[in-house]
């Protein structure tokens, strides 16, 4: 099988930078109408569209339509939101860069991420995990200390690409029926 290029990109799809999204040229074998929106939205968010019997990520086809090769590296969406595929919200990142601008995990109980509470200590201990070893921050009174411990530590590793978020960011992103532990 050849790698898809992107000429063949061009002659199926058309795609809206601004909008971020793909929409078929042509009648697909029937299913599809021309100017119909191409792919189809997976449960973890990502939009994928099969071309010739190959499923890709929308994200990749869309850095392959601007920049006529698929990207380098993983592509990070900036905003977090996998179904976002501007091409302003997509950056080429590594494996580590993409983790480390990632939401909140769903059994996260404290609001921050790179946060527990250590039953025995009755503190709050961060750390954060940079390629695949981790970084003990050290432990902490109230979540808020630890959560900006674990926050400055992202920022020094990860630049540009550590995930911030404001109070308001902390409580939407969490899981919807988590309890936040307050301070012990």
């Amino acid at each position: 099988m050849s790698e898809l290029t992107r000429e063949r990109l061009v002659e199926l799809l058309t795609y809206d930078p601004m909008s971020g999204i793909f929409r078929n040229r042509k009648p697909l074998h029937g299913r599809r109408r021309a100017g119909s929106v191409a792919g189809t939205i997976k449960q973890d968010g990502y939009v994928r569209i099969v071309i010739d019997s190959h499923s890709y990520p929308a994200h990749s086809l869309a850095w392959l339509y601007v920049h006529g090769t698929f990207p380098p590296l993983d592509l990070d969406h900036i905003n977090r939101n996998p179904g976002d595929n501007r091409i302003v919200n997509l950056r080429p990142a590594s494996q580590s860069q993409n983790q480390a601008n990632r939401g909140y995990n769903r059994n996260n109980s404290t609001g921050y991420r790179g946060v527990t509470f250590h039953k025995a200590l009755g503190k709050f201990q961060a750390s954060i995990r940079v390629g695949y070893k981790p970084i003990h921050l050290g432990t902490f009174e109230t979540a808020e200390d630890a959560g900006r411990a674990a926050e400055d530590a992202r920022a020094k590793f990860f630049g540009p690409f550590a995930a911030q978020y404001n109070d308001t960011d902390r409580k939407a992103l969490l899981v919807p029926g988590a309890k936040i532990r307050e301070n012990a």
